[in-house]
Formats: structure tokens, sequence, C-alpha cells
């Protein structure tokens, strides 16, 4: 087969395994939550963490197929490229997923909408995120962190942080500075 032939069928399977994921991923999102409630977010995670391995699986087993049907073998470093394309897109697939069911402003924009186009800044604080207001909001993404592990949170103190949380915090404040982020949220 031609080298160009390969590259092009090597560069789309991780991505259409990606597609793969995301869309079985979104299925599971619909089932999970028929299922266990609102937000069932420990069994989403694990959810997601193995559909991702699986569909890395599948890019390794599609570069293992096409080498057999071609005969051509795939050099290490090109498997690796592979594989770094599929984890590059997973990454953004996971931020994605973030952004935009967890941004800040995008929640304040739907509350805005939905209260005719113009808000008081106390209707906004009040009604923040269908009725939980601000705090309500802080409490809950505290909650959430405490049942992640990543600190001790007992309705009015936060911290300690676990070890988890200590070097995710470390982590986000270098990658913060890396990226010249001044304001995050």
């Amino acid at each position: 087969m031609s080298t160009f032939l390969t590259l092009v069928a090597m560069s789309a399977l991780p991505v259409f395994s990606l597609l793969g994921m995301a869309g079985l991923y979104r299925a599971g999102v619909f089932f999970v939550r028929g299922v266990m409630g609102k937000n069932p977010l420990r069994a989403l995670s694990v959810f997601m963490v193995l559909l991702l391995c699986c569909g890395g699986g599948v890019v390794w087993l599609g570069m293992n197929a096409w080498e057999k049907r071609t005969g051509d073998p795939l050099l290490p470093l090109f498997r690796m490229a592979i594989m770094g394309e599929y984890l590059a897109g997973v990454i953004c697939y996971i931020e994605m997923v973030s952004l935009l069911s967890r941004g800040y402003s995008q929640r304040i924009l739907v509350d805005v909408v939905s209260c005719g186009g113009t808000a008081g800044i106390k209707h906004l604080k009040a009604n923040y995120s269908d009725g939980m207001g601000i705090s309500g909001i802080l409490t809950k993404r505290l909650n959430s962190l405490k049942e992640l592990h990543f600190l001790s949170f007992d309705g009015v103190r936060v911290g300690p942080l676990t070890l988890l949380g200590k070097v995710t915090g470390i982590c986000g404040s270098w990658v913060r500075g890396l990226l010249r982020l001044e304001r995050v949220g």
C-alpha cells in the first residue's frame, strides 16, 4: 500500500474511534440518568474512563489489523503518533464536555434568557442555576470535590486537601501559569 494511504487511514482511525466512544458515552448518559437520577457523577466518570480506554484499544487493534491486511509494518514512532492523536482527542473531548456542562458564563446566559433577556443582579444571585443561587452552586461543587476525594468538607469548613487534591491543585496552578490564565471559572 502507498505511504499516503496508510497515513490517511491511520490518521482517521483515532478520529472515528473517538467519535464512536463519544456517541456511546452520550447514549450512556441518557441511560444512566434515566436509571440513577439527575446527577450520577461517579457512575458516569467510570463509564467515560472505560469507554475511552476501550477506544484506545480499538485504535491499537485497528493498527494491527491494518498491518495484517497490507503486510506493511507500522513504525513504532508512527504507532505512538497515532495513539498520541487519540489521546489529544480524548483530552479535547473531556475539556469540551466540562466547559459545556459546567461553564459559569454559559449558565449566566441561560439564566438571563430564561428571565426574558434581562435580569437584575440580585435576581441572578438568588436564582442562579435553577434556583440554587451562588452559595448553592459553591456548596454543590465542594460536595462533588469531597465525593471525588479531593478535600474534606463538613458544610462549614473546607480542608484539608487530600494528596490527590494537593497534586491536582499544584498541577492546575502550574498549567494556569504556563498558559498565563489570570482568571479561571
